[in-house]
């Protein structure tokens, strides 16, 4: 059977992607079961509003400077209980560059682990580091997803990542600082930014591309119900 991958893109300071990720995963988790086959995520930065402080901005604060108010989060925060975010601890609207380099620095670590194991590991071993990546891959995004808007916590703050990176066990904090700090990953995360906004026209998120070898792509755009998920990968079988 082949594999199916999917192409992430989204904000950390997009209520409705905290939404679609569950959404996604629940799917994901429910047909991987079913069917057996195994699906591939990879994360790709959007930032929505790079020009939030690079400390993050109040709640309250943004809401009204931004909207008059905070009145357009409440269907969101009603909805979103049904999937398991309750939204009971959003207190700051996040710069969210640093956590989106937190992702590129995990991904880019299983890439060179990869290129590693391929002369020394067996197949076996190999899919075993895949899988093992996508489990962790997976619990960084939830994570940073958990603390902005369930644990109150301000995920623009390095020192707030290194916490999530202890949390996650096996990032180096000291290299994440350095990624941080490393002018040509910055601007790759911001070119990598820009190409979903330009090249792909992505026009808001989350945005999801699933793809399968020898088939065209298929697009779904916003926090779509699990049932959407289930239907289009049922279809590219």
């Amino acid at each position: 059977m082949s594999l199916l991958l999917i192409d992430v893109y989204s904000d950390f300071c997009c209520p409705w992607c905290y939404v679609g990720e569950r959404r996604l995963l629940s799917a994901v988790e429910s047909f991987a079961a079913e069917s057996g086959r195994r699906i591939e995520l990879t994360f790709h930065p959007y930032m929505i509003d790079p020009r939030i402080h690079k400390d993050g901005e109040e709640y309250m604060d943004y809401c009204r400077k931004r909207w008059g108010g905070d009145g357009r989060t409440s269907g969101l925060k009603q909805e979103g209980r049904q999937d398991g975010c309750a939204f009971g601890g959003w207190k700051v609207w996040a710069n969210t560059l640093n956590a989106h380099m937190l992702v590129d620095f995990a991904q880019r670590q299983h890439q060179r682990q990869m290129k590693e194991a391929q002369d020394t590991q067996t197949p076996e071993q190999i899919a075993a580091l895949k899988e093992a990546h996508q489990q962790r891959l997976v619990r960084l995004v939830d994570l940073l997803f958990t603390r902005a808007y369930e644990e109150g916590k301000n995920i623009s703050l390095p020192a707030e990542l290194d916490t999530v990176a202890a949390e996650l066990g096996d990032i180096d904090a000291s290299e994440f600082r350095k990624h941080l700090s490393d002018p040509t990953a910055v601007a790759s995360v911001k070119e990598e930014d820009a190409e979903a906004k330009g090249g792909l026209s992505i026009r808001g998120v989350p945005y999801f591309i699933v793809r399968e070898s020898g088939k065209t792509p298929v697009a779904l755009s916003g926090a779509q119900p699990k049932q959407a998920f289930l239907e289009l990968f049922k279809k590219m079988r």
